[in-house]
């Protein structure tokens, strides 16, 4: 796990700049028209037309748990956007980086996943954007969480609503080192460990991008570093009905 973690901060080293698009603020206390600050490796999501960021770095020493959100269906001016600061009271730590955000079926709730520092505990904090509260899940350990630089997708058609199923590749590790895709059946409180295809998706890959397809009912994994530190130029999807990878290839026409 720490040598994970090790990994991910020097790949992130390397690229921190093509993270400067990300936006987050110095300040957790609940005001609006706060300026933000651009940093590195913040967790992002959109939902129902507003933006929402937490965490990052700033400096290569400083790092911040702050939790922010913009508006983008309110018309405003480019030079005063509205930001909104959120307190977070103590629900993160200092190290706040490479964390992934979902969202639940219903849209009403954030579920932070890797937002914490070693050692993991088997909880994740949960923010409910309709009256502004947190809560914690609990969940039995077993398989365990891998680190941060992971991304994590709640499948919107979860039997049942309710927080809904959660889907991290290669999230989880069991007691023989083996790690594969992370399933969190939230509402049950279990995880399980699914096995990646390594002959197809990388072991190991991190600081992909992972995100539900509507359209296709499935979920798209497409670039990061792999554990050789080389890049992933594939697009892959995942289907959770029947828990398979397939390689999406894409023709390119040239002119």
């Amino acid at each position: 796990m720490e040598l994970s973690l090790h990994r991910v901060l020097v790949f992130a080293t390397s690229i921190a700049p093509l993270f400067l698009t990300i936006f987050s603020l110095q300040s957790i206390r609940s005001v609006s028209s706060v300026s933000p600050v651009a940093v590195a490796a913040a967790g992002y999501v959109t939902v129902n037309g507003t933006l929402y960021i937490q965490g990052g770095q700033y400096t290569l020493q400083n790092l911040t748990s702050a939790f922010s959100s913009l508006s983008l269906t309110t018309a405003w001016n480019d030079t005063s956007p509205p930001w909104k600061s959120i307190d977070v009271g103590n629900h993160f730590p200092v190290q706040n980086i490479f964390q992934s955000i979902a969202v639940t079926p219903d849209k009403t709730r954030l579920v932070f996943w890797g937002s914490f520092s070693p050692p993991h505990n088997a909880s994740l904090v949960i923010y409910n954007i309709l009256n502004n509260t947190w809560s914690t899940l609990t969940f039995v350990p077993s398989p365990s969480m891998v680190g941060s630089g992971l991304s994590a997708v709640i499948d919107p058609t979860t039997p049942g609503g309710g927080l809904g199923n959660m889907y991290v590749p290669d999230g989880c590790v069991d007691s023989l080192g083996n790690q594969g895709m992370c399933l969190l059946a939230s509402d049950q409180k279990t995880l399980a460990l699914l096995p990646m295809p390594g002959g197809l998706v990388p072991v190991g890959i991190i600081l992909y991008s992972f995100s539900y397809c509507t359209s296709r009912n499935t979920m798209l994994l497409y670039g990061g570093a792999t554990p050789s530190s080389g890049s992933n130029p594939n697009l892959y999807e995942y289907a959770s009905t029947t828990s398979t990878w397939t390689l999406l290839v894409s023709h390119h026409i040239l002119s």
